[in-house]
């Protein structure tokens, strides 16, 4: 049975999602604090985003 790059593709991200699941796992770290975490790297973003203009469009980015 030959296999479609969809089931590959959807295979190897399902083994990278286990594999970070089981580390944040191993860390005991709360569903609560990844949360702030995401919506701390969201405002950062949108900050950036909100910022960036024709000319300082590309260096706002860079600034990571």
């Amino acid at each position: 049975m030959a296999t479609t790059w969809t089931s590959a593709f959807g295979r190897a991200c399902g083994w990278l999602l286990d594999k970070i699941v089981h580390g944040l796992a191993l860390t005991r770290i709360s569903p609560n604090v990844l949360t702030f975490i995401g919506l701390v790297i969201n405002i950062v973003a949108a900050f950036l985003f909100g910022h960036a203009n024709a000319t300082n469009g590309c260096s706002s980015m860079r600034a990571w």
